[in-house]
Parts: structure tokens; sequence; C-alpha cells
């Protein structure tokens, strides 16, 4: 079990939402800075460096770099099969 943030969960919530999250490989998908409107960016990459830090996520830079789109994706040991809409859910964080 590892203690993330509030808005790192946010970032795992983005990732959980992706289209991609539905295609039965797992949660991952393309995020950009539409996905976190009305938050500073400098806070959210922050926060999502941290989680690759942490090792809940995994992060692909594409070659225009993240202010056009980047690939994440929650780790096997943070994400369990679920039967929501998604088929998988993250598990093993918890928000302080």
């Amino acid at each position: 079990m590892k203690t993330i943030t509030e808005l790192e969960n946010r970032v795992l919530m983005a990732i959980e939402r992706t289209d991609h999250s539905s295609d039965g490989h797992g949660l991952c998908g393309y995020l950009d800075q539409n996905d976190f409107i009305g938050l500073d960016m400098k806070q959210v990459r922050g926060a999502m460096s941290s989680l690759v830090q942490k090792s809940i996520i995994g992060h692909e830079k594409l070659e225009s770099g993240f202010d056009v789109a980047s690939w994440f994706w929650i780790e096997p040991e943070f994400q369990t099969v679920s039967d929501n809409s998604n088929g998988y859910e993250v598990t093993n964080v918890v928000v302080k």
C-alpha cells in the first residue's frame, strides 16, 4: 500500500478514464493538458513525476512532448480486475 496525494489521485483517475483503459489491457492511455483543465500544469507534472518515482505509474514521452499528449499506464500491482466499465480499478493506494 502506497500513500498518495489528492492531486496524484486525480492523475490516476484521469488514466482510469481514458478510452484505452477499456480495451482489456489494463489502465492506460494518452493524457494531455485537456485532462486537467483548471489545474496548474506544473503541479500536475510534479504529481506525475512523483507517481513515476513511487513506481505507481509508467510514462512514455512522445516525440512532441507532454504538452501535446503522452502515454501513461498504471503499474500492474496498483490495478485489479473489476466489474466496472473499464474492467480494472486502482488498488493498493491510500489518499492522504
